[in-house]
């Protein structure tokens, strides 16, 4: 473990207000499974910094419920999975407002001209969709909604969602294998 992961590992357990103040046992218990909870977290969410905020968040709750616990390995992973379900909830509820220039900053390397010149031509081809199916890619794709989160969401049928997300990307395939590209 590098110094700065067990640097904030070991600061996030001793945070004030987190319930009561955890013994040295109970951190040695909680930093025996970081590593597990921080690949979970990571195989949940593809990026480091939010697995990380992730894994920070589970061990925060677990503090307030220390007392009690027989299998600790077990509640630290539903409660782990309990705030990535809080966490998407989150996401799904605020996937409207995710505009374009949101998924470009998350998704691009901006190194690569080339790869920069792709990105805006597949932002401006998904600016070319009809309403549903924009909406509905960007909440699947770009915010990773699931498809019964992407249907409550927008209050339709997640059999409406698989047509809508089906039929933006067979157009974008087919807009960008023509090169349709705007200039």
């Amino acid at each position: 473990m590098d110094s700065a992961r067990h640097t904030v590992s070991t600061s996030m357990l001793g945070l004030p207000g987190a319930g009561r103040t955890p013994t040295i046992s109970d951190r040695h218990a909680l930093e025996r499974h970081l590593p597990d909870l921080r690949r979970r977290a990571r195989a949940l969410l593809h990026r480091s910094s939010d697995a990380e905020d992730l894994t920070q968040d589970c061990m925060l709750r677990a503090l307030t419920h220390l007392d009690g616990i027989d299998d600790l390995r077990a509640y630290l992973f539903q409660t782990l999975r309990n705030a990535y379900a809080d966490r998407i909830s989150i996401l799904s509820r605020e996937a409207g407002a995710v505009t374009l220039e949101d998924a470009d900053s998350q998704l691009v390397d901006r190194r690569s001209p080339q790869l920069r010149l792709e990105i805006r031509d597949v932002a401006r081809q998904v600016a070319k969709l009809p309403t549903e199916q924009r909406q509905v890619l960007l909440l699947v794709a770009a915010a990773g909604a699931t498809y019964d989160e992407a249907a409550t969401r927008l209050n339709i049928p997640v059999g409406t969602v698989m047509s809508r997300l089906s039929r933006a990307r067979k157009t974008l395939r087919g807009q960008l294998a023509a090169g349709d590209r705007v200039a």
